[in-house]
């Protein structure tokens, strides 16, 4: 949650108006307001990491980007703000946004970029946050009366936003190659500003991105497993090579949460239950006043069999009331219990009650993805057709039609907000994933951080330091 937070907080400062920088920091009426709802996010996040550390995740904090990161992030929307109420706030996170810096990179490597960047070399773009540090510290000391020490500061981050800039013509050259502006300034500061190296990095990494983009298109088209995690394109690719329908290998994949083995087992008997059967026997059974679901279980289980070996079975089978316990296939209905970590509950398909969550129980059918609460299975048991206690008997035939419709509508409703609810658990999950892969897992800064265009800071950098 604070990661997913702290990303929002970024995009709302990102969204922002470029526009100039007014007197003392402070933005025009629209800007402010925007930074004003990034900070709202922002500060969110930070009480949701201070959570995370009263639950005694403090040396995860210490490990990750995200939260060293965050602390400036609401340096830089105060600062925006122009709001020196929040001084003494601001100087607490810039002191946690510098441990977390130095771990990031060594001083040999800040002394080395020092020295390129006052060569006139284009450096780094790992020195980003330092420049965001020394630019909002120097704002910072500036406020305090600290002259000397926010000159010092500012100077630097002045220096080091020189040595950030990339050449034009080059910037120009690489975008002819299908790179986004970012992708671009990121790939030649990555390369020292060479913009042979930059383009072919770029074209090398072309492919890996593509793949990305498909891999993130698939999470949204494939959904999550019982566990909460993605399926697995790759498994979902194996298994329709294979000859099995892709909605069916997606469906088993997600209750067997990515076993190859239990979901190519669930693929076959779905398979099998929705075999064709003898049209003649069939027809045969059903006019003997065997229910049809019941008659094609029974021939497909027959097999070879056929019309007698699927008779004997019907009559030997207790007598049950049409479709008791069974779904309106003829499949057995199994008890299930929705798992307490999984997204969204289950929906009654034959009263419609809906939000039915764990510890409850329900009886399910896999194959057709049919459920009954309780109520409604022990009536199927006893073959009652008596409704529930809060619905009233209706006055007539034609009464009873309009109920039934209008709790399939209500039914159908809910199971449309229910699939709402997901997709935006799912989005939202994509955004934790993303974000929590980057502060975990990445080898390198982002492209959207490394080719970040620093116009407005460096505006708001000649303001103060043209002041002292």
């Amino acid at each position: 949650t604070a990661i997913a937070l702290h990303a929002r907080g970024r995009e709302l400062l990102s969204e922002r108006g470029r526009g100039g920088v007014g007197g003392g920091g402070a933005k025009g009426g629209g800007e402010a307001a925007a930074a004003t709802a990034a900070l709202e996010f922002l500060a969110e996040a930070d009480r949701c990491f201070e959570r995370c550390e009263a639950a005694g995740a403090g040396a995860l904090l210490g490990q990750i980007d995200n939260f060293g990161q965050l602390q400036l992030d609401i340096c830089w929307a105060y600062a925006l703000l122009g709001d020196t109420d929040h001084l003494p706030d601001a100087e607490k996170r810039l002191q946690v946004a510098e441990r977390m810096i130095n771990r990031q990179v060594t001083p040999f490597f800040m002394s080395v970029a020092e020295g390129k960047a006052k060569q006139g070399s284009t450096v780094d773009p790992r020195v980003l946050p330092s420049v965001k540090l020394w630019l909002l510290r120097g704002i910072a000391r500036r406020c305090r009366g600290d002259a000397a020490g926010a000159r010092a500061d500012l100077q630097k981050a002045d220096l080091f936003i020189r040595a950030l800039q990339v050449d034009v013509t080059a910037l120009e050259g690489l975008l002819v190659l299908g790179a986004s502006r970012v992708q671009a300034v990121a790939a030649l500061r990555r390369c020292g500003g060479d913009v042979e190296q930059a383009g072919a990095a770029l074209l090398a990494a072309a492919p890996m991105r593509e793949l990305a983009r498909k891999e993130r298109t698939a999470q949204r088209k494939f959904g999550t497993t019982l566990d909460g995690s993605y399926v697995d394109s790759a498994l979902v690719s194996q298994l329709t090579g294979m000859g099995f329908d892709e909605k069916a290998a997606v469906k088993a994949l997600r209750r067997s949460n990515n076993d190859v083995g239990v979901a190519l087992d669930l693929v076959q008997k779905s398979a099998d239950s929705n075999a064709p059967v003898d049209e003649l026997a069939l027809c045969s059974l059903i006019s003997l006043g065997f229910d049809q679901g019941r008659a094609e279980r029974a021939l497909r289980e027959a097999g070879s069999g056929g019309f007698e070996q699927a008779h004997a079975k019907l009559t030997a089978e207790p007598a049950l009331v049409e479709g008791a316990r069974m779904c309106d296939k003829g499949h057995e209905l199994i008890a299930y219990k929705r798992p307490a970590d999984k997204s969204g509950s289950n929906i009654c398909d034959e009263c419609g009650r809906e939000d039915i969550l764990p510890p409850e129980e329900i009886r399910r059918c896999a194959v057709c993805d049919f459920d009954l609460c309780l109520q409604c299975y022990e009536r199927r048991g006893t073959g009652s057709s008596k409704r529930p206690a809060d619905q009233p008997e209706p006055e007539d035939g034609k009464t009873r039609r309009k109920i039934d419709k209008d709790a399939d509508a209500a039914a159908a409703t809910a199971r449309e907000a229910a699939e709402a609810q997901d997709r935006a658990r799912e989005e939202a999950r994509e955004v934790v994933w993303r974000e929590l892969g980057r502060c975990l897992r990445r080898g390198d800064i982002e492209d959207e951080v490394a080719g970040v265009e620093l116009h407005e800071e460096d505006a708001l950098l000649q303001q103060h330091l043209s002041s002292l």
